[in-house]
């Protein structure tokens, strides 16, 4: 037992002015806190997140030169027409990078299209461009590296745009959920949570006992009577 030691966790990074900055944030919390109720309706009319003044009081503390780690540089930053004036500066920044990390994404979604379209493809780099297009305008959430290159495969196998559709009647999230572990790439999660499905033409969502697949071939439809 006198050997067993307990690992506590790091206050914050071997920095000395991470660990005061945090101590200062700390130590004003009810300060931060009462700057979004007086300012509540212009960070609103900014468009601001909460957590924008945290994001401030990391940031200016970290740049040249140090300013002192006191409570009347606390209330100093926190004077709504300096408070403001940081946060329209901090959400330049995160739009930068915001920006920045969207075009990183579609560069990575752009290379996994194309290691799915052959080099002997006429025309690839349209057939690419086309693919991209409809990622872009169909599926903007779809983020996951199997998803993208599975659904990648259906629009080439379908050779035309496709769209999700929704679920048959009364399948549930768990079925949904099923289905997309079986199958990767053929549920699509939009922006507002709603479960759909890819389908390509001539292809049916069946929900039975077994639970929710995909069926190839469309339902049987009479022959029109002879004249």
């Amino acid at each position: 037992m006198e050997n067993m030691k307990v690992k506590l966790p790091k206050p914050a990074p071997d920095n000395q002015r991470v660990r005061e900055i945090q101590q200062w944030l700390g130590a004003h919390g009810g300060s931060v806190a009462n700057a979004y109720v007086v300012n509540a309706a212009a960070l609103s009319e900014l468009g601001a997140e909460r957590g924008v003044i945290e994001k401030i009081l990391w940031r200016v503390p970290r740049e040249k030169p140090d300013m002192q780690l006191t409570a009347e540089a606390m209330m100093e930053m926190l004077t709504p027409k300096r408070l403001m004036r940081e946060v329209r500066k901090q959400l330049k920044i995160d739009s930068k990078e915001g920006l920045a990390h969207t075009k990183a994404f579609e560069q990575s979604r752009r290379q996994l299209i194309a290691s799915k379209v052959s080099a002997k493809t006429q025309n690839r780099e349209a057939v690419i461009q086309e693919v991209e297009s409809w990622f872009k305008s169909v599926l903007p959430e779809m983020r996951d590296t199997k998803v993208i290159l599975r659904a990648t495969e259906l629009r080439l196998e379908a050779g035309r745009d496709i769209h999700p559709v929704l679920p048959p009647l009364n399948t549930t999230t768990e079925q949904v959920e099923q289905l997309n572990k079986r199958e990767p790439g053929r549920v699509y999660i939009d922006k507002d949570g709603g479960e759909l499905l890819l389908l390509k033409p001539g292809e049916q969502a069946m929900l039975d006992e077994k639970g929710l697949r995909i069926q190839n071939g469309a339902p049987a439809m009479p022959a029109p009577a002879m004249s």
